[in-house]
């Protein structure tokens, strides 16, 4: 049961990307996506044969770092809802209290 207003998949996801592409992220990219994918400077002037691994092993290492965060949020988010939902449960079914009834 989603109470409020509803937010479609579309509007946050632009949202994540207008967020992740703000002025004060950008100049982060290039030192992030270096760290996570184990690539120094010096690496970057090699040629060209080995620029591919090298990108292999980069885009393996940013999907698996991307999984690592992904995943501890979503079984989070989805553990809180279910508390929520069973909370919610629970609520409906316990008769008001007396300083509930007092303030209506």
């Amino acid at each position: 049961m989603v109470t409020g207003h509803d937010v479609s998949f579309l509007a946050a996801l632009l949202a994540g990307l207008l967020s992740f592409l703000s002025p004060c992220t950008l100049p982060l990219f290039p030192s992030f996506l270096s760290f996570v994918a184990g690539v120094s400077f010096e690496d970057l002037q090699t040629p060209l044969a080995s620029t591919t691994k090298m990108a292999t092993t980069g885009v393996s290492l940013l999907l698996a770092y991307s999984l690592g965060m992904a995943i501890p949020f979503i079984a989070s988010a989805l553990a809180f809802s279910r508390f929520l939902t069973l909370f919610d449960r629970y609520k409906r079914s316990c008769p008001p209290s007396a300083s509930s009834a007092a303030s209506s």
